[in-house]
């Protein structure tokens, strides 16, 4: 469906490892580190926007540059990179049933109109002990 993106199964969950486990034969590495796990959550973020066509990446997967996506009705909108602050200083918080901002290390982003430039939708990927 146009304009709906939605993120592949979390393999950090136990539905996730049984999956994988009967698809694959193995488990996924395991990762100690908290640092090491929210690259892990921004490398797995980045490259499921990568593979729907939502962004573009340069050769190190570090720089992402946003593709036109058309949503349902009709507004020509991009997905931009933007950090947990935002969720505060672009009023998405006083929306929101959950007021709590996003981990500084959480990977953000917002979804901006193309014609106005306006941002209207934040979402946060963390990982949580």
């Amino acid at each position: 469906e146009r304009g709906n993106v939605a993120l592949e199964m979390d393999v950090f969950s136990s539905a996730g490892l049984r999956t994988l486990s009967r698809d694959r034969g193995s488990l996924p590495p395991v990762i100690l580190f908290a640092t090491d796990q929210m690259y892990r959550v921004r490398d797995r973020v980045q490259s499921r926007l990568v593979s729907l066509g939502v962004v573009a990446s340069d050769a190190d997967g570090e720089a992402l540059t946003p593709k036109e996506q058309l949503l349902a009705n009709g507004e020509h909108v991009v997905v931009v990179r933007s950090s947990s602050e935002r969720f505060e200083q672009g009023g998405y918080a006083c929306h929101h049933y959950l007021q709590v901002v996003p981990d500084l290390h959480d990977t953000c982003f917002e979804l901006e109109l193309v014609a106005s430039g306006k941002r209207i939708a934040f979402i946060a990927f963390g990982v949580h002990q």
